[in-house]
C-alpha cells in the first residue's frame, strides 16, 4: 500500500539539486521517489549513478511492471517517459512533450491518476516550463504541490512557471526540502480534497495519459480533436496542425502524432529551430523522422 508517492522533476541545474534533495534522506525512507531529468536521448544514463553514489536510498533504472517499494528512487532511463501505474512503474515510448522524453508533465498526470491526494510533486530549477500542467494535476486530484525556490533554482524558469500558476503548498530553499520531505513521507493522511475542475478537464488527464503510454485509440483521438480547438499552426517536429487544449493550465497544444507543447515551449521551438538538445525540428527530414519512427 502507497501512503505516500513523491514525484520529482528537474532539468537545467537538476543533478546538483537533486543529490542536495536526496543526500540527507535515509535509506529506510518510507515512500517511493520517481524522478525525471531533463537529458539528451542518447545519455548513457548517468544521473542514475550520480544519484546512486550521491544518497542512502536504493536508486534505479526501472523495467515496465517493477513493482513500487518505498526506499526505492525509480529514475526515468534516457528518451522513456516514466509513468506510474497502482502498484507498478511503467516506460513509454510515447511522443514528446514540451520537446522532451522522458517528460515532467507525463510522470506527474500519470501519478496523480493512480494515487491521487497521495502525490507529492516536487518541482526543481529547469528552463521553460515542463511540469507545470502536471503539477496542475496533481493539485487537482488531492495531492501537494512542492517547488523549489525561484530565487536560489540555478535556472528559474521551471519553479517559477509553477508558482505563477499552481496554488503551491510549499516553496522552500534545497537545504530545507529533505526535512519536508520527511515529513510529508510520515503524514499518511489523504490530503486536501480534489479541486472541482470541469468534467472535460478529466477526461483529458486520462486521454493525454494514454498518449503518453503510447496506447491511445482512433476513439480517444476523436475525442481528445472533439474537446480542442484547430489552428493553422503546424507542430515544429513532424508538420502537422496542432489544436489548442484549453484545461485549467492556460493553453497547451498537441499534433495528430501526439506531439505536445505548452506556449512557451512551442514558441522557443519555432524561434529557435532545435530542441532542447539541439535536435532538428521542422522541415523534411524532421517530418521523415517523424513518419518512420511513429514519434
Amino acid at each position: 500500500m502507497v501512503n505516500r508517492l513523491f514525484v520529482i522533476g528537474s532539468s537545467a541545474g537538476g543533478i546538483p539539486a537533486l543529490i542536495r534533495v536526496l543526500e540527507d534522506l535515509p535509506g529506510s525512507f518510507p515512500a517511493p521517489l520517481f524522478v525525471v531529468q531533463h537529458f539528451p536521448p542518447t545519455s548513457p544514463g548517468i544521473a542514475r549513478k550520480i544519484l546512486s553514489k550521491a544518497c542512502a536510498l536504493r536508486v534505479l533504472h526501472p523495467r515496465s511492471g517493477d513493482p513500487i517499494r518505498p526506499g526505492y528512487v525509480y529514475v526515468a532511463p534516457p528518451n522513456r517517459h516514466l509513468l506510474v501505474r497502482k502498484g507498478h512503474v511503467a516506460l513509454s515510448d510515447g511522443p514528446r512533450e514540451n520537446l522532451v522524453r522522458p517528460s515532467i508533465d507525463a510522470l506527474f498526470r500519470s501519478a496523480a491518476l493512480a494515487y491521487g491526494a497521495a502525490v507529492v510533486g516536487v518541482i526543481l530549477t529547469g528552463a521553460l516550463n515542463d511540469g507545470t500542467a502536471g503539477l496542475v494535476a496533481v493539485k487537482n486530484l488531492g495531492g501537494i504541490a512542492v517547488v523549489q525556490d525561484p530565487t536560489e533554482a540555478l535556472v528559474p524558469s521551471m519553479p517559477q512557471s509553477a508558482v505563477d500558476h499552481v496554488k503551491v503548498d510549499h516553496c522552500c530553499k534545497l537545504s530545507q526540502m529533505s526535512g519536508l520531505l520527511r515529513t510529508l513521507a510520515q503524514d499518511v493522511r489523504t490530503g486536501p480534497p480534489p479541486v472541482h475542475s470541469p468534467a472535460h478537464c478529466d477526461e483529458l488527464l486520462q486521454i493525454e495519459d494514454e498518449i503518453a503510454s503510447g496506447s491511445a485509440t482512433s476513439d480517444e483521438w476523436y475525442r481528445l480533436e472533439k474537446l480542442a480547438f484547430p489552428t493553422d499552426v503546424l507542430c515544429p517536429l513532424c508538420r502537422r496542425k496542432l489544436v489548442e487544449i484549453r484545461d485549467v493550465y492556460r493553453s497547451r497544444f498537441r499534433c495528430r502524432a501526439g506531439h505536445a507543447f505548452t506556449t512557451a515551449t512551442l514558441f522557443a521551438a519555432k524561434i529557435d529551430g532545435a530542441s532542447t538538445y539541439g535536435q532538428p525540428l521542422g522541415g523534411p527530414d524532421a517530418f521523415r523522422t517523424a513518419e518512420r519512427t511513429g514519434q
